[in-house]
């Protein structure tokens, strides 16, 4: 069993950032808290059930039963997520330490979005303060609106900095027939590519829209 150190990690996920401020909640002495995470002390099954209940975990995880790799579970939990997406939008592409990288594309081909894990693992926490019907929702709801938002920026920064790119040859003086025609089609491809941006920023708006749609079908489902 791996109780002492489940708990501690558990109490910080939870916000819980000290013992005592723990102990305070459970309504028990310092010291017993303490003696349950230095492994000197089994708490009861009664206080296991309360401590597994005020960190919105099983008793499973709280004892170590289940898996203890922490980004094969946080994985597999937006994966559930994403499923509320019957399309298939938006799929968990790869991850490191730090980030989690979302591929999102129907027909229209994206790329990868990354989003620092700590925030996803932030969203979840919160979340589950929250009642249980709405904590899926929430927690699809915040990786949406960061993968669709982060998508759109970039797009929109990519327009800018080809604008600006624009600006500068413009103002360049005139030069040979021979540089004129380059510049000619320099201009061209960067107008192009601003186009082509521009038609991608309007199908990160349709999805989401679709995500939209998708919220509001989850809504009136929770509602029946």
């Amino acid at each position: 069993m791996n109780l002492d150190k489940n708990l501690r990690y558990y109490r910080e996920q939870a916000g819980y950032k000290t013992a005592k401020e723990f102990a305070d909640i459970l309504n028990i002495p310092y010291n017993t808290y303490t003696a349950y995470e230095n492994q000197k002390r089994e708490p009861k099954l009664e206080m296991l059930i309360k401590i597994a209940d005020l960190l919105n975990i099983s008793l499973d995880d709280l004892v170590g039963r289940t898996p203890t790799n922490e980004d094969e579970k946080l994985l597999n939990l937006l994966d559930d997520i994403l499923l509320l997406d019957k399309k298939k939008c938006i799929t968990i592409d790869s991850y490191t330490k730090e980030h989690i990288y979302f591929y999102i594309g129907t027909n229209f081909k994206y790329g990868k979005i990354e989003i620092n894990k700590k925030r996803i693992i932030d969203c979840i926490n919160k979340s589950k303060q929250i009642s249980k019907e709405i904590e899926q929702i929430n927690i699809f709801n915040f990786l949406v609106d960061e993968i669709l938002n982060t998508a759109f920026n970039d797009l929109e920064n990519g327009i800018n900095d080809n604008d600006k790119v624009i600006k500068e040859i413009k103002k360049e003086p005139k030069g040979t027939d021979k540089e004129e025609l380059e510049k000619t089609n320099i201009l061209n491809k960067i107008k192009k590519t601003n186009i082509q941006l521009q038609i991608w920023q309007n199908i990160v708006l349709k999805i989401q829209k679709h995500f939209k749609d998708v919220r509001q079908e989850i809504i009136l489902n929770n509602n029946k």
